[in-house]
């Protein structure tokens, strides 16, 4: 089993939409149909399917033959990520001996302001405004993902969707981070990868509102994972 954890861009928000344009929906009824007006969990049968099979983690868990497992809602924090380790032991049989059903996780951080409002107020008191207190709450957030993964799930890497985790990773461990390429080029994290206008819904969908990856998008991820896992030797047993 893969266990993927993230934000929306892990979960595919707006795939459907491609579906949808395809299908002669307009734009203006798309834009009026994003999260902030209408809740993506509560798409239609056929809406969350198509979702399903194109998002990364689906193709990538297609490819090795694997189940897969990921949060349910879209979005998401770094801090809903924790919580949701904290029970992976109530889900799965994670203390027999003779079966260990987490082979990887693919660990996709958010932007780590996200739920973190109250504890940076809690360190600007102590140690005014200063930069050093956005570094403290992003390895703090690392610490005790790693720390909850490091029993059950000791084969992990992580992707990220802004620059500055991205940065913290590989000045903490650079193996951990699981980088994008793309003809010839590197990316580090989503944010620098939306920016490629073909990966992005308003390249597939003209004048779409929504910025986040499309089917190919989703791809070119999953083709990357695929690429690091079979270059780790995984799946060998």
């Amino acid at each position: 089993m893969i266990i993927f954890l993230g934000d929306s861009l892990t979960w595919g928000q707006g795939l459907y939409y491609e579906e949808w344009y395809k299908k002669g929906i307009s734009v203006d009824i798309i834009n009026n149909s994003l999260p902030s007006r209408f809740p993506a969990e509560l798409l239609s049968y056929e809406d969350d399917l198509f979702r399903r099979e194109n998002h990364f983690p689906n193709l990538v868990a297609k490819h090795f033959n694997k189940s897969y497992v990921t949060k349910y809602g879209n979005g998401g924090s770094n801090w809903d990520i924790i919580e949701i380790l904290k029970t992976l032991p109530n889900h799965f049989n994670l203390n027999s001996t003779l079966i260990k059903p987490i082979d990887f996780g693919v660990i996709q951080l958010t932007d780590f302001m996200r739920g973190s409002e109250k504890r940076l107020a809690e360190l600007e008191k102590l140690n005014g405004k200063t930069e050093d207190n956005f570094k403290i709450i992003i390895d703090e957030q690392l610490d005790i993902i790693e720390e909850l993964l490091k029993e059950h799930c000791p084969h992990y890497m992580f992707l990220s969707y802004m620059p500055d985790v991205s940065e913290r990773i590989i000045e903490r461990n650079q193996q951990k981070l699981l980088r994008i390429y793309f003809k010839g080029n590197e990316f580090s994290c989503f944010y620098d990868l939306l920016k490629i206008k073909e990966f992005n819904l308003t390249h597939t969908i003209p004048e779409c509102l929504d910025y986040h990856f499309n089917i190919v998008g989703h791809q070119v991820i999953a083709n990357n994972i695929i690429d690091k896992l079979e270059s780790l030797n995984i799946f060998k047993n």
